[in-house]
């Protein structure tokens, strides 16, 4: 048996810190003896546990449904390359805003792709230009042409990038009232 903890794992450590759990371990048993070599070993079937701070051991199985998916997601992304892009489907379904803000705090300088159907994951976005408004948003809209419906991809116009900028600076309305309002969600 192999074990792994949260000051040996980094993305275990920022689990850990942002859930507010006092520790986390990764087991892996050995699954084989590798053929190339003594002393060359294959784990495998990982088991994740946290510690509660009254030190009660919690198996990943008992966390909640938003918790396993932030944990899955702070793994996808410690395994990406320095300039890949994540791509991610319905991101804040299950979790907490501050699970999202954590995730999103996690890929603030990458380029990435969210699908999404709820326009919750697009609030603790922050502008500081227009330009910036024009590159964030790739607004989709299905177009019916007699029998046909395809997918229309649009970069919002300079106008609606405009538009938008003005409603977000005055910050009375969330990112996504702003987007619902102007017709662009």
């Amino acid at each position: 048996m192999l074990t792994c903890t949260s000051k040996e794992l980094p993305v275990l450590q920022r689990a850990v810190e942002w859930l507010g759990y006092r520790d986390g371990r990764v087991y892996l048993e050995q699954t084989a003896a590798a053929s190339r070599g003594a002393g060359s070993r294959t784990y495998g079937n990982p088991r994740l546990y946290f510690t509660l701070r009254n030190g009660t051991l919690l198996p990943f199985d008992r966390l909640s449904f938003g918790e396993r998916r932030f944990i899955a997601f702070l793994y996808y992304v410690a395994l990406l390359r320095e300039h890949d892009a994540p791509i991610v489907d319905e991101l804040i379904n299950g979790m907490h805003h501050r699970m999202v803000e954590a995730c999103l705090e996690q890929v603030r300088v990458r380029q990435c792709f969210f699908a999404t159907q709820s326009p919750l994951l697009l609030d603790p976005l922050a502008f500081s230009s227009v330009g910036e408004v024009e590159r964030a948003f790739i607004l989709a809209s299905r177009i019916v042409e007699g029998d046909e419906d395809r997918m229309m991809w649009n970069q919002m116009s300079a106008h609606e990038a405009q538009e938008f900028y003005q409603d977000y600076l005055v910050g009375i309305q969330h990112v996504n009232d702003i987007l619902r309002v102007r017709g662009l969600w």
